[in-house]
Formats: C-alpha cells, structure tokens, sequence
C-alpha cells in the first residue's frame, strides 16, 4: 500500500496577482462597507482567477443563508442583494490594469 492520504485541506498557491487583490481587500465589502476578504468570481467551469475577484466581508461572502457560498449561484446573490459580481470583478480588473497594477 502507498502512504497514506493526508485529508487535510491543502494549502492555495500564492496568488498570481497579490497586489490587485490586496487592493480590492481594502476597499471593503461592496454590499455593507465593512472589512472584507475576495471572492474569486468564476464562470462555467472556469477556474480561480486572481483578476477576477470582488471584496466581500465574511457574512456577505461564506454566511450559510445570505452569503454568496450560501446562496450557492452568482444568479442567487444578484437577486438577494442587486449586485453582479462578474460585472464588478471585470470593472476592478481595468482599474487595476490602468494603475500599472496587473497587466
């Protein structure tokens, strides 16, 4: 038999666009103002992409109920709260572009 498997979670890469995301952190959370965290805002079967994420505090983003991982869909948080993520995320990303930040 081969070693055993380690269930842990295992730990991300370091992010591909530090800076960026560092700078949406800090804007805080685009539905109360409040400190926040990114959410990488995916499509389709689209994987994590450093430029594409949006600042959400903890309740907004991992909440079980009114959350985004909660509500389970960006079409679910839309209709909850009148924001649409991948249109913020595109909108952040050319900032960040025209600051020199991300490329």
């Amino acid at each position: 038999m081969g070693a055993p498997v380690n269930h842990r979670r295992m730990k991300s890469p370091p992010p591909k666009q530090p800076r960026h995301m560092e700078r949406v952190a800090a804007m805080g959370c685009i539905i109360c103002g409040g400190p926040a965290e990114v959410h990488h805002v995916r499509t389709g079967n689209q994987g994590r992409d450093d430029a594409r994420v949006v600042p959400l505090c903890p309740f907004h983003h991992r909440d079980s109920r009114m959350g985004f991982h909660g509500l389970g869909s960006e079409r679910a948080f839309y209709n909850e709260w009148g924001v649409s993520l991948s249109v913020v995320a595109e909108r952040l990303a050319a900032e960040s572009r025209e600051l020199g930040i991300m490329r």
